[in-house]
């Protein structure tokens, strides 16, 4: 709260990555930052996630261990969702860089 009694409303973000301890210092840090995080470590607590929240960006690996996280994404987009996503890889291959992009 301000001085003025308004609520600051706090920019929600879901952080999908299955590896625990680069999920952890991701959350860590953006709560750091002042934004409020949730966690998913997978591809369907993710969607599920996403289903019932509304969240002002998504930070999404690509490896998950049930499905690929550019397939989350995808979904999404084909439902109307235009929630701005940072995807996480740590593929090196230029087609699966750039699949993120698009």
């Amino acid at each position: 709260m301000t001085g003025s009694g308004a609520v600051i409303a706090q920019v929600r973000v879901l952080v999908v990555e299955d590896d625990r301890n680069l999920g952890d210092e991701v959350a860590a840090g953006l709560r750091a930052a002042g934004f409020a995080v949730d966690l998913a470590r997978h591809y369907a607590d993710a969607d599920l996630k996403i289903a019932v929240n509304s969240y002002d960006c998504l930070v999404v690996d690509r490896g998950l261990p049930d499905g690929d996280g550019l397939d989350l994404v995808r979904a999404q987009r084909e439902s109307g969702q235009r929630t701005p996503v940072v995807m996480l890889t740590a593929r090196d291959v230029l087609a699966d860089r750039l699949d993120g992009f698009a």
